[in-house]
């Protein structure tokens, strides 16, 4: 996980951007500010970032997954104003995203859009 966060936070530059941890392997990115397109972008080299790592896992032997770690993001790019931005309904909106990109082989970023980034 400190590998994955490391990985992570390279991306995460700007002063009001945010990582933290969600519990389990869940992380969530807070990147104000930003386009859609630019969050997408930076979802994308996390993946790359984090599968270029190589870590390998203890799920390695099932058929179908990778012998190293991938991750799936899940974004939500709420065009409101800032005042108005309700928390839950970001985490919600972006776990509904995470869970598509997981269905869609996972090591992709998904954003509120729906359009699969790989």
């Amino acid at each position: 996980l400190q590998k994955v966060a490391e990985a992570i936070g390279q991306f995460v530059q700007e002063p009001l951007d945010l990582i933290g941890r969600l519990g389990g392997g869940k992380f969530a990115v807070f990147l104000p500010g930003r386009t859609q397109a630019e969050a997408e972008a930076i979802g994308e080299q996390i993946c790359q970032q984090v599968k270029a790592l190589a870590i390998a896992h203890h799920n390695s032997y099932i058929d179908g997954l990778p012998e190293s770690i991938t991750i799936s993001i899940g974004g939500c790019s709420p065009v409101i104003p800032a005042g108005e931005i309700n928390l839950d309904i970001m985490l919600n909106e972006a776990e509904t995203s995470l869970k598509q990109a997981q269905k869609w082989g996972g090591n992709r970023m998904i954003g509120s859009t729906g359009v699969p980034r790989k």
